[in-house]
């Protein structure tokens, strides 16, 4: 019998009650996305599951977000992805 995989770790907060931080949706794939954070440090992926106030579907490319850094079994995350702005496109 063929072992199986442990389930992947969901995404956790670093520190619970960490500040909230702003960025821009830079990508969306199904199920997933990145968000350029506001101090240009690098992309942080985010799982459909992490955004709050809106539906996932409903998120576009340059939309503004607040997320806390959490991390997951690869590494830096975003979670607890809000919503804050329609992108100007």
């Amino acid at each position: 019998m063929r072992p199986r995989n442990p389930p992947p770790i969901p995404p956790q907060p670093v520190a619970p009650g960490s500040e909230a931080l702003l960025g821009k949706i830079q990508a969306l794939r199904e199920g997933f996305g990145f968000i350029t954070p506001g101090d240009g440090s690098s992309n942080l992926f985010f799982f459909h599951a992490s955004v709050l106030n809106a539906d996932f579907n409903e998120l576009r490319v340059g939309d503004d977000v607040s997320y806390k850094i959490g991390t997951n079994d690869k590494g830096p995350c975003a979670v607890d992805v809000e919503f804050v702005s329609l992108s100007e496109e």
